[in-house]
């Protein structure tokens, strides 16, 4: 974790939470790592001790891969996390908005890109019955009394919907549409003064809920194994700490830590530790603003977590079309040139493609922290042109 480097206490204290147990926390039915029996902070002045250094010895791997410019095996699970606040709906309908030449990334002949793509839409609330309708106030009417969910962290969908939509078997005016109902949570909720939405506003919370065991039921089809998992994260506020919505995790550092943690937890164990299929990129305020008469906070927490996930950020404060359709460009190359290896490599491997060997910076790069190879410049050209073979040689730690 990078951003914790000039903090050497704390950098131990949370090598020390992420090997302890787990406890709950915030009624969420979330396991957050790092907190006592009686669910309360470690103090980080006072860290448990830190095992031993592990010994060992380094092991040859050899993986390949083979790459098919247009075939079906490159595949993309996108889990859109939107902000169901009544503040977001000019946002909400920007995304919808932007949502065909965002996909239209995935499926465009003239780069013979034929993407499997599938997409889900959770909400930020992680109260103990978000958008519960058997329990709504009588005068919750529209559209939203349509939207089927089953509590924090569960995809959400129209009723008659698709709850995972799917390329395989929706055409993409279709898939469009229903995405447009899916996350447009806001639609036809206005009362006679107001708007109606929640102010529970946790994305990462609500995601590590949704990758949660408890979900894996409702939520089942939306992980899959091989697929590179895209987070897009939509909110006009910073994470915050629980669910009386008042304070912000940013505001504690022990707090911060855990969320962190918890998060990479969740998602590795989703993606059976191939952090290289994970991406997270967020849609927050680079900087509090003012926007159409409401004042937007500054998305921290989101800023710093979506590089660590090989993310960006883009500035809901804007008109974020253009951007969206350039992240939309940027997962499809990814999907298209970014390979995760298997096991972690302690030093830059050797890549051939098609049997030519590859030099660092000129035919890829290596992304050290996720254990992955991109490919790039002429490399890059050839895959998404023709048939091809990758193969990498890499070292590996194994402890004694």
């Amino acid at each position: 974790m990078r951003f914790f480097k000039n903090n050497k206490l704390l950098k131990l204290s949370i090598l020390a939470l992420l090997n302890m147990g787990c406890v709950q926390e915030y009624g969420l039915g979330i396991n957050y790592p790092g907190l006592d029996e009686n669910g309360n902070p470690i103090d980080p002045n006072n860290p448990p001790v830190v095992p031993p250094e592990v010994t060992g010895h380094n092991e040859d791997r050899s993986q390949s891969f083979n790459i098919a410019p247009s075939s079906q095996s490159q595949k993309i699970d996108l889990l859109f996390v939107i902000d169901n606040s009544g503040s977001m709906e000019d946002e909400q309908n920007n995304l919808t908005s932007a949502f065909d030449s965002f996909i239209g990334n995935f499926q465009d002949l003239s780069t013979n890109r034929d993407i499997d793509f599938q997409i889900g839409v959770i909400s930020t609330d992680t109260s103990e019955a978000p958008l519960n309708l058997d329990n709504k106030p009588e005068w919750i009417s529209g559209a939203y009394s349509d939207i089927i969910n089953q509590g924090p962290g569960s995809l959400l969908y129209k009723d008659g919907n698709d709850k995972i939509l799917k390329s395989s078997e929706l055409s993409i005016s279709a898939l469009s549409q229903q995405f447009q109902e899916n996350a447009k949570l806001l639609d036809s909720l206005k009362l006679a003064n107001n708007d109606w939405g929640s102010s529970y506003e946790m994305a990462a919370g609500a995601t590590i809920a949704a990758l949660s065991n408890e979900l894996s039921s409702w939520n089942a089809g939306l992980v899959r194994p091989d697929a590179l998992l895209s987070i897009i994260i939509l909110s006009d506020e910073d994470e915050t700490l629980n669910n009386n919505g008042q304070t912000y995790v940013k505001t504690n550092a022990t707090a911060t830590a855990q969320r962190f943690a918890a998060f990479e937890a969740a998602v590795l164990q989703a993606k059976n530790n191939q952090r290289g299929l994970v991406r997270v990129d967020s849609v927050v305020s680079k900087t509090q603003c003012n926007q159409n008469g409401k004042q937007n906070k500054e998305g921290k927490f989101y800023m710093e977590l979506a590089p660590m996930w090989s993310g960006t950020n883009i500035d809901i404060c804007e008109d974020f079309t253009i951007p969206l359709d350039n992240l939309g460009g940027d997962i499809a190359i990814q999907v298209q040139s970014k390979f995760a290896l298997a096991e972690k490599a302690v030093s830059v491997p050797s890549v051939y493609l098609n049997n030519v060997k590859l030099t660092q910076n000129v035919g890829f790069t290596f992304d050290s922290k996720n254990s992955a190879i991109q490919l790039i410049g002429d490399a890059l050209t050839t895959i998404q042109n023709a048939d091809a073979v990758l193969n990498v040689d890499y070292e590996v730690f194994v402890a004694d």
